[in-house]
C-alpha cells in the first residue's frame, strides 16, 4: 500500500492503523472497570478474613460443617494455601481501594492514568491468585471427602475468576477514554 508521499507501508501496519481509528470503546467499559475493582476489594476482605479465621481460631463449636483431611500432605497443602490467601489478600485490598478511588475520580472527566491502571492490574492479579488458591483448597476438600461437597462453590470461584479476566481486558487498552 502507498501512503500520501508514495512510500510503501506494510499491509499489516496500514490495516492496523485504520482499524484502530474505526474501533469504538465497548459499551460498558466503565461499569466493568468499576465492578471488577469493587469485587477485588470485596474478595480481598472476604478471603482474607475467612483464611485468617480458619488459621488462627481457637477450637470451639462453629456453625459450619467440618471436613476431615486425610494425610499430612493434604493438611499441609491446605494450610499453606490458607496462608497464601492471607498474604495475598492484604496487597489485593491495598491496591484495590486506591484504584477504586482513582477510578471514581476519573469518571468525573479525567482520563485513566498509568497509576490507576497499575493499581488496578495489581489488584486484579492478586484477586486471580486468591481465586486459584481458594479453588485448590476446594479441590483438596473434594478429594478428601468425595460426594460431600456441592459444585456450587467451585463454579462460583470460576465465575469470579472469569470476571477478573473481564477486568483485565477492560484495563488493558491504552490511552485515555
Amino acid at each position: 500500500m502507498d501512503d500520501d508521499k508514495g512510500v510503501k507501508k506494510p499491509l499489516l501496519l496500514s490495516s492496523l492503523s485504520t482499524m484502530k481509528k474505526k474501533l469504538l470503546p465497548p459499551p460498558f467499559l466503565a461499569e466493568v472497570r468499576l465492578f471488577s475493582l469493587l469485587l477485588a476489594l470485596i474478595f480481598a476482605c472476604g478471603y482474607g478474613g475467612l483464611a485468617a479465621y480458619n488459621l488462627h481460631r481457637v477450637d470451639q463449636p462453629c456453625p459450619c460443617q467440618c471436613y476431615e483431611l486425610e494425610g499430612k500432605d493434604a493438611v499441609a497443602a491446605a494450610v499453606a494455601l490458607g496462608r497464601g490467601i492471607v498474604w495475598c489478600s492484604a496487597p489485593q485490598a491495598a491496591a484495590a481501594a486506591p484504584a477504586l478511588l482513582l477510578l471514581l475520580q476519573a469518571r468525573g472527566g479525567r482520563g485513566l492514568g498509568i497509576r490507576l491502571r497499575a493499581l488496578a492490574l495489581v489488584a486484579l492479579a492478586a484477586a486471580a491468585a486468591n481465586h486459584v488458591m481458594y479453588f485448590k483448597i476446594l479441590g483438596i476438600l473434594r478429594a478428601s471427602n468425595p460426594g460431600q461437597l456441592s459444585l456450587a462453590e467451585p463454579v462460583a470461584v470460576l465465575f469470579a475468576a472469569a470476571l477478573d479476566m473481564l477486568g483485565f481486558v477492560a484495563f488493558l487498552p491504552g490511552g485515555d477514554e
